[in-house]
């Protein structure tokens, strides 16, 4: 089109087309040559037409199968992320794949790390609608794992039909860990008023509930770790990513084996911890505590266990009293700031791995450590928060151990802030390593 218009110009001005001349000496070769050349930048342009249509489309569709990563560069270099891939509905569809991304500052409202993390699936996420107990103006927010939940489904982290729903745990896996006595009691509802004072959350037959599904979330988050860790150990090529899954809830680690204390009612990490001892599907087991209260109940229960290392870190001046010893304590300072707290942290990780080596690790990731938390004394950031889990899991990926992760404790006085500190610990073992 643009040779016949060129020629039609220069007939007018009385000149003849210099190319009209050329075209003479052109091999049969050459010009068939041309034409591929010519066929094929057509073929291009309407391919990159077609693509932009398809991405155009897929930004446009509210169905989550439709949605791919879908990354647009702002003028100012940074990236937003329209859509991030859903997560798979069961663990025999559940993939890892990583992406060699650039890592863009990332523009989001809720987010506080480096941008390939959204680039990866999600873990298992395991999640009860009966979690929230609707506890009202209590201290203790419930609410804020049906938060969690909302803000992963609202940020296209998951999508509802990718959370998997618990069973409760059998009241036989929650007699492996607490006493007949008190398990008939919960079951009755005939606790002495001194021993739902203790507790410091009211008696109802809905927390029961909710602490058995909480229970059966932590076996459940278990053994998806463990599955994915198997997959991972037979695939053909070495998987960059962290067998971990998340029990959205659970972490109760003040729950002792006869009584329960500090809004923990059972001790859902020990019950899975025993569970799967008892299915032979782990050996030992280590249980990281960097709630900023010590993990009293867990000490108590694991003290004479050889066979689980527990390491806690936590504020030395704050509840509970006494403590009784982990396997490893780290005591800290009132007020310590995040590089103080990532330094320690990094040597007792150091040290805890040295001295065990589990087939399992629990985290327990509180949220309280916060510096605007009511309940807590340390001054972490949330960027140190997410720096502390990065930590943690880099130590569990490099020792190659499956994580499953509970979210303890969190009572910042705006309860965005603890909701935004657990998704981040979410994404965050989503990064590749």
């Amino acid at each position: 089109m643009l040779r016949a218009l060129a020629r039609r110009v220069l007939r007018v001005l009385g000149r003849a087309p210099a190319f009209h001349l050329r075209r003479a000496h052109v091999t049969p070769a050459a010009a068939r040559h041309r034409a591929l050349l010519r066929h094929a930048r057509i073929r291009s342009r309407h391919q990159c037409k077609r693509h932009r249509q398809q991405r155009h489309n897929q930004r446009r569709s509210l169905y989550p199968p439709h949605r791919h990563f879908s990354p647009v560069r702002s003028r100012k270099n940074r990236l937003v992320v329209v859509c991030t891939p859903r997560i798979a509905t069961s663990l025999s569809t559940h993939h890892s794949a990583s992406y060699t991304l650039p890592p863009p500052q990332l523009d989001c409202h809720l987010l506080s790390f480096p941008l390939p993390s959204l680039f990866m699936p999600v873990p298992p996420l395991i999640y009860h609608d009966r979690y929230d107990l609707h506890l009202g103006s209590h201290v203790f927010p419930s609410q804020k794992y049906r938060l969690v939940r909302d803000a992963l489904i609202a940020n296209h982290h998951a999508s509802a039909a990718d959370i998997i729903a618990p069973a409760p745990a059998s009241d036989e896996d929650i007699l492996r860990v607490h006493t007949p006595a008190y398990v008939h009691k919960l079951k009755t509802g005939t606790l002495a008023p001194h021993e739902i004072l203790r507790m410091e959350i009211p008696y109802s037959n809905e927390l029961i509930d909710a602490v058995w599904l909480a229970a059966g979330g932590s076996i459940e988050a278990a053994r998806s770790a463990l599955a994915l860790a198997l997959a991972s150990a037979s695939a053909s090529s070495k998987s960059n990513s962290l067998p971990v899954a998340v029990n959205i809830g659970g972490g109760f680690h003040h729950a002792f084996p006869d009584h329960g204390e500090g809004f923990c009612v059972i001790h859902d990490v020990a019950v899975a911890i025993r569970r799967l001892q008892h299915d032979r599907a782990i050996r030992t087991a280590m249980v990281i505590d960097t709630d900023v209260h010590h993990g009293n109940g867990t000490a108590a229960i694991f003290a004479r266990d050889p066979s689980v290392f527990t390491f806690s870190i936590h504020q030395e001046h704050n509840y509970p009293e006494p403590k009784p010893p982990s396997s490893l304590d780290a005591n800290l300072p009132d007020g310590i700031g995040d590089e103080h707290y990532l330094s320690i942290l990094d040597a007792h990780l150091s040290r805890a791995f040295r001295e065990f080596h589990p087939d399992l690790i629990f985290y327990v990731a509180g949220a309280d450590p916060y510096c605007e938390d009511q309940l807590g004394g340390l001054s972490l950031t949330i960027e140190g928060l997410r720096r502390r889990d990065a930590l943690v899991f880099d130590y569990a990926h490099r020792h190659r151990v499956p994580i499953a992760i509970t979210l303890a404790g969190g009572y910042a006085r705006q309860v965005a802030d603890t909701v935004k500190i657990h998704v981040n610990t979410i994404l965050a073992a989503s990064m590749p390593r």
